[in-house]
């Protein structure tokens, strides 16, 4: 189950302390969870750090360096946004619950927990009847007349919402609230990087923070779907046996250092599945072992049930567990695959040594 249908499941049956803990501190750390830098400072990771990053890399050459800068305060306005967007379903549920004799025109009227969303009377009521019929499909108990006014309604039945917050992420419209971050924040200028290419000492701190000119090939092995053709002169099936066995031996160290933890099958059930997907213009040869278990609720209950030698394995510590072992597999896999991007080609790259 996600962490967002949960918080309307604890609304629903008048739990508001646990929605609010769950909204106000559970949600903000798995969409982005900081971290200290062993070198000092600190970043954030997770899968909305990681949708910004692959976004900012796909930015015009002089916008990235300021994309870069101020990518942890871009990070922290789209969890803002995500966590506004839970926090208006949990509050028109509760509303809902509370006024069960009125109807969608009357919530539509005088529901007040929009927290910033704009919309005329008709808009909302659309909006309002969308969520209920989606909230009632997801097993959330409504008021009966509020149940039964939505379902006459077959018009608004289609493409229901999941409810599930990493969907959310992966679909956010980051250019669009890039933009309005940039006019927010009164930043929407161009940044150029400009090197002198002819001196012979070592590059400066702006060197090091971004290689302009190196993200263009990378993207088009980050967004792969089908194989490469003869174009691009990438050897795949080097890159993926490469890739395969580098990730497998940091799989083995995870779960060397910590044996009870379950780092096994938490990469059999999810994390291989996600690598694969992710990147799918690349041969892996990854275990990805049935059933795949999408969220961490059910990869916690499917490990609780058949792997008794996994300590501990409750929905909050297996959400860490695959957090770190996948943010590290991303993160060696995007590096090989930024690196191929700088040298243009893969058969020139010495995969180990990325």
């Amino acid at each position: 189950m996600s962490l967002w249908l949960e918080i309307l499941q604890d609304v629903a049956v008048s739990d508001s302390s646990q929605a609010e803990r769950l909204l106000n501190f559970e949600l903000p750390l798995i969409l982005r969870t900081p971290e200290i830098r062993r070198e000092g400072g600190w970043h954030y990771r997770g899968p909305l750090p990681r949708r910004v990053r692959i976004f900012i890399a796909s930015l015009p050459d002089g916008e990235q360096g300021m994309a870069t800068s101020r990518s942890e305060d871009f990070v922290d306005y789209i969890a803002d946004l995500i966590v506004a967007k839970v926090r208006r379903t949990a509050r028109l549920l509760e509303y809902c619950l509370k006024y069960s004799e009125q109807s969608i025109a009357d919530i539509a009227e005088q529901f007040t927990g929009w927290d910033g969303m704009k919309r005329s009377v008709p808009d909302r009521q659309t909006w309002i009847k969308k969520h209920l019929l989606s909230m009632s499909a997801a097993g959330i108990p409504l008021p009966t007349g509020i149940k039964e006014e939505i379902e006459s309604d077959a018009a608004t039945a289609d493409d229901l919402y999941g409810y599930h917050e990493l969907a959310l992420v992966n679909q956010w419209k980051v250019d669009l609230s890039w933009k309005d971050f940039k006019s927010q924040e009164e930043i929407d200028r161009s940044y150029l990087c400009i090197a002198d290419s002819d001196s012979e000492e070592d590059g400066g701190v702006a060197d090091e923070t971004f290689d302009y000119g190196g993200l263009t090939g990378a993207q088009v092995v980050l967004n792969l779907s089908v194989p490469a053709t003869g174009e691009l002169d990438v050897d795949l099936n080097k890159l993926g046996k490469n890739l395969t066995s580098e990730l497998l031996e940091l799989l083995e160290s995870f779960n060397s250092q910590k044996p009870s933890d379950g780092y096994c099958p938490i990469a059999w059930h999810n994390v291989w599945w996600n690598i694969v997907s992710r990147y799918a213009g690349v041969p892996f040869n990854l275990a990805e072992r049935d059933p795949f278990c999408s969220v961490d609720r059910e990869l916690a209950d499917y490990i609780a049930g058949n792997y008794p030698e996994v300590m501990k394995p409750n929905r909050l510590n297996i959400l860490r567990r695959r957090t770190r072992l996948q943010e590290k597999c991303f993160d060696h896999a995007q590096s090989v695959l930024l690196a191929w991007g700088k040298s243009g080609s893969a058969g020139s790259l010495e995969i180990g040594e990325s």
